[in-house]
Protein backbone atom coordinates (compact mmCIF):
# COMPACT_ATOMS: atom_id res chain seq x y z
CA UNK A 1 0.00 0.00 0.00
CA UNK A 2 2.82 2.42 0.79
CA UNK A 3 4.25 1.91 -2.67
CA UNK A 4 0.94 2.75 -4.32
CA UNK A 5 0.66 5.91 -2.25
CA UNK A 6 4.16 7.02 -3.26
CA UNK A 7 3.54 6.40 -6.96
CA UNK A 8 0.33 8.40 -6.81
CA UNK A 9 2.09 11.33 -5.15
CA UNK A 10 4.94 11.20 -7.66
CA UNK A 11 2.54 11.16 -10.60
CA UNK A 12 0.66 14.19 -9.28
CA UNK A 13 3.91 16.04 -8.69
CA UNK A 14 5.10 15.16 -12.18
CA UNK A 15 2.05 16.77 -13.73
CA UNK A 16 2.46 20.06 -11.85
CA UNK A 17 6.19 20.56 -11.38
CA UNK A 18 8.00 19.66 -14.57
CA UNK A 19 8.41 22.64 -16.89
CA UNK A 20 5.16 24.08 -18.15
CA UNK A 21 6.70 25.13 -21.46
CA UNK A 22 8.07 22.25 -23.57
CA UNK A 23 8.71 19.88 -20.64
CA UNK A 24 10.94 17.50 -22.57
CA UNK A 25 12.97 20.09 -24.45
CA UNK A 26 15.44 20.81 -21.64
CA UNK A 27 16.01 17.12 -21.04
CA UNK A 28 16.62 16.67 -24.75
CA UNK A 29 19.09 19.55 -24.64
CA UNK A 30 20.93 17.91 -21.73
CA UNK A 31 21.30 14.73 -23.81
CA UNK A 32 22.62 16.86 -26.65
CA UNK A 33 25.25 18.40 -24.35
CA UNK A 34 26.28 14.98 -23.08
CA UNK A 35 26.80 13.70 -26.61
CA UNK A 36 28.72 16.85 -27.59
CA UNK A 37 31.21 16.14 -24.82
CA UNK A 38 31.50 12.51 -25.87
CA UNK A 39 32.11 13.54 -29.49
CA UNK A 40 35.01 15.74 -28.37
CA UNK A 41 36.66 12.59 -26.97
CA UNK A 42 35.90 10.49 -30.04
CA UNK A 43 33.23 8.45 -28.23
CA UNK A 44 29.98 7.12 -29.66
CA UNK A 45 26.84 9.10 -28.78
CA UNK A 46 24.58 7.67 -26.11
CA UNK A 47 21.19 6.41 -27.26
CA UNK A 48 18.24 8.04 -25.52
CA UNK A 49 15.14 6.41 -27.01
CA UNK A 50 14.04 4.36 -23.97
CA UNK A 51 11.34 6.37 -22.18
CA UNK A 52 11.52 4.02 -19.19
CA UNK A 53 15.03 5.26 -18.50
CA UNK A 54 13.97 8.93 -18.71
CA UNK A 55 10.99 8.24 -16.45
CA UNK A 56 13.16 6.62 -13.77
CA UNK A 57 15.48 9.64 -13.84
CA UNK A 58 12.62 12.15 -13.91
CA UNK A 59 10.80 10.67 -10.94
CA UNK A 60 14.00 10.76 -8.88
CA UNK A 61 14.55 14.45 -9.70
CA UNK A 62 10.95 15.23 -8.77
CA UNK A 63 11.31 13.38 -5.49
CA UNK A 64 14.53 15.24 -4.66
CA UNK A 65 12.72 18.54 -5.20
CA UNK A 66 9.65 17.52 -3.22
CA UNK A 67 11.66 16.25 -0.25
CA UNK A 68 14.39 18.90 -0.59
CA UNK A 69 17.46 16.66 -0.84
CA UNK A 70 20.21 15.88 -3.35
CA UNK A 71 21.46 12.30 -3.23
CA UNK A 72 21.59 8.99 -5.06
CA UNK A 73 19.72 7.28 -2.21
CA UNK A 74 15.97 7.73 -1.81
CA UNK A 75 14.38 7.66 1.66
CA UNK A 76 11.70 5.32 0.25
CA UNK A 77 12.89 1.69 0.65
CA UNK A 78 11.23 0.56 -2.58
CA UNK A 79 12.98 3.39 -4.44
CA UNK A 80 16.25 3.38 -2.52
CA UNK A 81 18.84 2.77 -5.25
CA UNK A 82 19.15 3.59 -8.94
CA UNK A 83 18.75 -0.11 -9.74
CA UNK A 84 15.47 -0.33 -7.81
CA UNK A 85 14.18 2.85 -9.44
CA UNK A 86 14.97 1.41 -12.86
CA UNK A 87 13.34 -1.92 -12.03
CA UNK A 88 10.21 -0.02 -10.97
CA UNK A 89 9.92 1.18 -14.56
CA UNK A 90 10.17 -2.34 -15.99
CA UNK A 91 13.86 -2.28 -16.92
CA UNK A 92 15.63 -5.64 -16.67
CA UNK A 93 19.16 -4.20 -17.01
CA UNK A 94 21.49 -4.30 -14.00
CA UNK A 95 24.55 -2.30 -15.17
CA UNK A 96 23.90 1.37 -14.31
CA UNK A 97 25.70 4.61 -13.47
CA UNK A 98 24.02 7.77 -12.21
CA UNK A 99 24.74 11.47 -11.87
CA UNK A 100 22.62 13.77 -9.69
CA UNK A 101 23.10 17.49 -9.44
CA UNK A 102 21.51 20.89 -9.87
CA UNK A 103 21.79 24.21 -11.62
CA UNK A 104 20.59 27.76 -11.38
CA UNK A 105 20.03 30.61 -13.83
CA UNK A 106 17.87 33.62 -14.49
CA UNK A 107 15.06 31.56 -16.00
CA UNK A 108 13.99 28.01 -16.81
CA UNK A 109 15.69 27.89 -20.20
CA UNK A 110 18.74 26.35 -21.87
CA UNK A 111 21.07 28.42 -19.71
CA UNK A 112 19.87 26.63 -16.61
CA UNK A 113 20.70 23.27 -18.22
CA UNK A 114 24.16 24.55 -19.13
CA UNK A 115 24.68 25.67 -15.52
CA UNK A 116 24.02 22.11 -14.33
CA UNK A 117 26.33 20.66 -16.97
CA UNK A 118 29.23 23.11 -16.78
CA UNK A 119 28.72 25.10 -13.58
CA UNK A 120 28.36 28.84 -13.20
CA UNK A 121 30.34 31.54 -11.45
CA UNK A 122 28.19 34.65 -11.77
CA UNK A 123 25.56 36.76 -10.08
CA UNK A 124 22.11 37.85 -11.14
CA UNK A 125 19.91 40.70 -9.96
CA UNK A 126 16.69 39.64 -8.21
CA UNK A 127 14.40 42.25 -6.66
CA UNK A 128 17.24 44.74 -6.53
CA UNK A 129 19.62 42.33 -4.79
CA UNK A 130 22.69 40.66 -6.28
CA UNK A 131 22.45 36.88 -5.85
CA UNK A 132 25.42 34.57 -6.45
CA UNK A 133 24.99 31.51 -8.65
CA UNK A 134 27.88 29.22 -7.88
CA UNK A 135 27.81 25.57 -8.93
CA UNK A 136 30.46 23.12 -10.01
CA UNK A 137 28.59 21.35 -12.78
CA UNK A 138 28.87 17.76 -13.96
CA UNK A 139 31.81 18.34 -16.31
CA UNK A 140 33.93 19.97 -13.58
CA UNK A 141 33.37 17.10 -11.17
CA UNK A 142 35.67 14.15 -11.77
CA UNK A 143 33.22 11.36 -10.91
CA UNK A 144 30.35 12.87 -12.91
CA UNK A 145 32.64 13.59 -15.85
CA UNK A 146 33.89 9.99 -15.88
CA UNK A 147 30.31 8.72 -16.12
CA UNK A 148 29.52 11.07 -19.02
CA UNK A 149 32.68 10.01 -20.87
CA UNK A 150 32.61 6.31 -20.01
CA UNK A 151 33.18 4.48 -23.33
CA UNK A 152 31.38 1.34 -22.08
CA UNK A 153 28.05 3.12 -21.59
CA UNK A 154 25.60 3.29 -24.49
CA UNK A 155 22.25 4.60 -23.16
CA UNK A 156 21.16 7.61 -21.13
CA UNK A 157 17.95 8.88 -19.57
CA UNK A 158 17.64 12.42 -18.21
CA UNK A 159 15.13 13.78 -15.73
CA UNK A 160 14.90 17.50 -14.90
CA UNK A 161 12.60 19.02 -12.29
CA UNK A 162 12.24 22.70 -11.42
CA UNK A 163 13.02 23.68 -7.85
CA UNK A 164 11.02 26.71 -6.69
CA UNK A 165 11.99 26.44 -3.03
CA UNK A 166 14.53 29.29 -3.21
CA UNK A 167 14.45 32.84 -4.52
CA UNK A 168 16.19 32.02 -7.82
CA UNK A 169 15.15 29.59 -10.56
CA UNK A 170 16.90 26.27 -10.00
CA UNK A 171 16.63 22.71 -11.24
CA UNK A 172 17.55 19.26 -10.01
CA UNK A 173 18.87 16.81 -12.55
CA UNK A 174 19.28 13.05 -12.71
CA UNK A 175 21.33 11.47 -15.48
CA UNK A 176 20.85 7.70 -15.58
CA UNK A 177 23.38 5.83 -17.71
CA UNK A 178 23.16 2.28 -18.91
CA UNK A 179 25.64 -0.29 -20.16
CA UNK A 180 23.09 -2.17 -22.23
CA UNK A 181 24.25 -5.41 -23.82
CA UNK A 182 20.82 -7.01 -24.08
CA UNK A 183 17.47 -5.25 -24.46
CA UNK A 184 14.96 -7.67 -22.92
CA UNK A 185 11.28 -6.76 -22.65
CA UNK A 186 8.74 -9.14 -21.17
CA UNK A 187 5.42 -9.26 -22.99
CA UNK A 188 1.93 -10.08 -21.73
CA UNK A 189 1.86 -13.50 -19.98
CA UNK A 190 -0.57 -16.16 -21.16
CA UNK A 191 -2.08 -19.14 -19.35
CA UNK A 192 -2.58 -22.50 -21.03
CA UNK A 193 -3.16 -26.04 -19.70
CA UNK A 194 -1.93 -25.31 -16.20
CA UNK A 195 1.13 -23.38 -17.35
CA UNK A 196 2.19 -19.76 -17.47
CA UNK A 197 3.86 -18.66 -20.72
CA UNK A 198 5.86 -15.43 -20.63
CA UNK A 199 7.05 -14.03 -23.99
CA UNK A 200 10.31 -12.05 -23.91
CA UNK A 201 11.45 -9.94 -26.87
CA UNK A 202 15.25 -9.77 -26.93
CA UNK A 203 17.70 -7.63 -28.91
CA UNK A 204 21.35 -8.61 -28.71
CA UNK A 205 23.56 -5.49 -28.74
CA UNK A 206 26.71 -7.26 -27.55
CA UNK A 207 27.91 -9.04 -30.67
CA UNK A 208 28.36 -12.17 -28.56
CA UNK A 209 26.25 -15.21 -27.74
CA UNK A 210 23.42 -14.70 -25.28
CA UNK A 211 22.57 -17.08 -22.46
CA UNK A 212 19.10 -17.33 -20.94
CA UNK A 213 19.10 -19.08 -17.58
CA UNK A 214 16.23 -19.79 -15.22
CA UNK A 215 16.62 -21.03 -11.64
CA UNK A 216 14.08 -21.83 -8.95
CA UNK A 217 13.90 -20.32 -5.45
CA UNK A 218 16.44 -22.86 -4.17
CA UNK A 219 18.95 -22.01 -6.88
CA UNK A 220 18.36 -25.19 -8.88
CA UNK A 221 18.78 -24.77 -12.63
CA UNK A 222 15.45 -25.07 -14.45
CA UNK A 223 16.65 -24.41 -17.99
CA UNK A 224 19.42 -22.74 -19.93
CA UNK A 225 19.74 -21.83 -23.59
CA UNK A 226 22.42 -20.15 -25.68
CA UNK A 227 21.34 -18.00 -28.63
CA UNK A 228 23.35 -16.13 -31.26
CA UNK A 229 20.66 -14.20 -33.18
CA UNK A 230 20.57 -10.41 -32.95
CA UNK A 231 16.80 -10.31 -32.42
CA UNK A 232 14.53 -13.08 -31.26
CA UNK A 233 11.54 -13.94 -29.12
CA UNK A 234 11.74 -16.46 -26.30
CA UNK A 235 8.74 -17.94 -24.47
CA UNK A 236 9.39 -18.99 -20.88
CA UNK A 237 6.93 -21.69 -19.80
CA UNK A 238 6.43 -22.75 -16.18
CA UNK A 239 3.83 -24.76 -14.32
CA UNK A 240 1.50 -22.76 -12.09
CA UNK A 241 2.06 -22.74 -8.33
CA UNK A 242 5.64 -23.97 -8.46
CA UNK A 243 7.25 -20.96 -6.80
CA UNK A 244 9.36 -18.02 -7.85
CA UNK A 245 11.99 -18.24 -10.59
CA UNK A 246 14.91 -15.98 -11.36
CA UNK A 247 15.46 -15.29 -15.06
CA UNK A 248 18.98 -14.15 -15.94
CA UNK A 249 20.28 -13.01 -19.30
CA UNK A 250 23.89 -12.42 -20.12
CA UNK A 251 26.68 -12.73 -22.63
CA UNK A 252 29.02 -15.65 -23.22
CA UNK A 253 32.42 -15.26 -24.83
CA UNK A 254 34.68 -18.13 -25.92
CA UNK A 255 38.41 -17.61 -26.48
CA UNK A 256 41.36 -20.04 -26.30
CA UNK A 257 39.33 -22.77 -24.61
CA UNK A 258 38.09 -20.28 -22.04
CA UNK A 259 34.45 -19.36 -21.50
CA UNK A 260 33.58 -16.00 -19.92
CA UNK A 261 30.05 -15.12 -18.84
CA UNK A 262 28.59 -11.81 -17.74
CA UNK A 263 25.03 -11.46 -16.43
CA UNK A 264 23.55 -8.14 -17.58
CA UNK A 265 19.77 -8.49 -17.06
CA UNK A 266 17.42 -10.20 -14.64
CA UNK A 267 13.80 -10.37 -13.56
CA UNK A 268 11.49 -12.81 -11.77
CA UNK A 269 8.51 -14.97 -12.62
CA UNK A 270 6.36 -15.85 -9.60
CA UNK A 271 4.03 -18.71 -10.55
CA UNK A 272 2.17 -18.50 -7.22
CA UNK A 273 0.67 -15.13 -8.15
CA UNK A 274 -2.26 -14.28 -10.45
CA UNK A 275 -1.40 -14.13 -14.14
CA UNK A 276 -1.28 -10.33 -14.37
CA UNK A 277 1.29 -10.13 -11.55
CA UNK A 278 3.69 -12.98 -12.26
CA UNK A 279 6.41 -10.90 -13.99
CA UNK A 280 8.36 -8.98 -11.35
CA UNK A 281 11.35 -6.72 -11.80
CA UNK A 282 12.50 -6.52 -8.17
Amino acid sequence: MKRRQFIGIAAAFLASSVFAQQPDSLETYMVELINRERAKEGLNPLMSDDERLHRAARLHSLEMVRLNYLDHTSPYPENKTKLERAKNQGLTDILFAENVGGGGSGDYDRAIVESAMYGVERTILIKGASVGLGSKGFMRSEGHRLNILNPELNYVGVGIARDDLGIIPRIKVTQLFLMRQIDARAGVPQESQGMYNVPVNITNLSGQSIIIRMTDSKGNLNKENEVEQEEFRAVLSLYKNTGRYLVELGTRRRSENKITESITNNFYIDTDLPLEKIVQYR
